[in-house]
């Protein structure tokens, strides 16, 4: 079973190469990891789904101007991951759970692309 996302590009904040102070960083997180659940719960509700392991996952970050460093897009999903976790659409984002693919590319809206698919 495939699941389709399409996410609000994290906060300039979560990146690793931004130097927020602990407590701008903590509500970036908390609003980000909360919108993300939202949104998953959201795709949840329509099908009523919960994938089992191991799922796989392809994510594509779409840039509006400057492209970001695949590392870095990488290191500013956690809130993202968390966020799906906390929905209950995937069982956990730990490396024997969760494989993830990423991409980055230029395109005319910031967004986070997420496929998922596993057994439901």
């Amino acid at each position: 079973m495939n699941v389709h996302l399409q996410l609000p590009f994290p906060p300039r904040v979560l990146s690793p190469n931004d130097r927020p102070n602990r407590w701008e960083k903590s509500a970036a997180v908390r609003d980000y990891r909360g919108m993300c659940k939202v949104l998953a719960l959201q795709a949840r509700d329509r099908k009523t789904i919960r994938l089992e392991a191991p799922v796989r996952a392809w994510v594509t970050f779409v840039c509006k101007g400057q492209l970001w460093d695949e590392d870095n897009a990488i290191a500013s999903l956690k809130a993202l991951w968390d966020g799906i976790v906390d929905s209950g659409l995937i069982p956990g984002d730990s490396p024997d759970l969760l494989h993830v693919e990423t991409t980055v590319t230029k395109g005319d809206e910031a967004a986070v692309l997420v496929r998922l698919e596993g057994q439901s």
